[in-house]
């Protein structure tokens, strides 16, 4: 049906025309749904999947690790102060320099070449990034090899740095 919303011109045409459409993809008002809008919504709850199995192994493993040093934490404050200040001093060292080899923007840059259907400039991603922070692993092991020193030149006691060494050096080879 065409009906006549406005007013007419002199030459016949017809302002503010309005069509209305009814059909099995419609509604009164002439709006056409399509399935294109039913294939959005699916993609949209494809990707929240998509994302959600993604994220769960890495929430796991988040929370895994926040419990294991905190379990460490509770037993070794049963063992001792000293034993405690030296781990929480080992651990602060080791989270302070370990910044250095995160690697977190590779999987930026390599799911961007990916993603665009380069599979050769992800791969020269990866070698950069391997070599760089293959370099950086190796100062970040040498500091950690003088975690006794740096703490004791920040003030500490040199007993507790000691066994914050132990527990640093402990992190070199895992």
């Amino acid at each position: 049906l065409l009906s006549q919303g406005g007013a007419k011109h002199s030459n016949g045409d017809v302002e503010n025309a309005k069509v209305n459409i009814t059909s099995a993809n419609g509604d009164a008002d002439g709006d056409v749904k399509s399935n294109h809008d039913h294939d959005e919504h699916a993609t949209l709850w494809h990707d929240i999947l998509d994302t959600f199995h993604l994220s769960l192994p890495i929430f796991v493993s988040r929370v895994s690790f926040v419990g294991m040093t905190t379990t460490d934490t509770a037993l070794l404050g049963h063992v001792s102060g000293q034993s405690l200040s030296a781990a929480a001093l080992s651990d602060l060292w080791r989270s302070c320099t370990a910044v250095l080899i995160r690697g977190r923007v590779l999987g930026i840059v390599v799911g961007q070449a990916i993603g665009a259907k380069n599979e050769g400039l992800a791969f020269i991603y990866l070698k950069i990034s391997c070599l760089i922070l293959g370099a950086l692993s190796i100062i970040v092991i040498f500091s950690w090899t003088f975690t006794e020193q740096i703490w004791v030149y920040l003030g500490q006691s040199a007993t507790i740095a000691k066994d914050a060494q132990y527990y640093s050096s402990v992190f070199i080879a895992s």
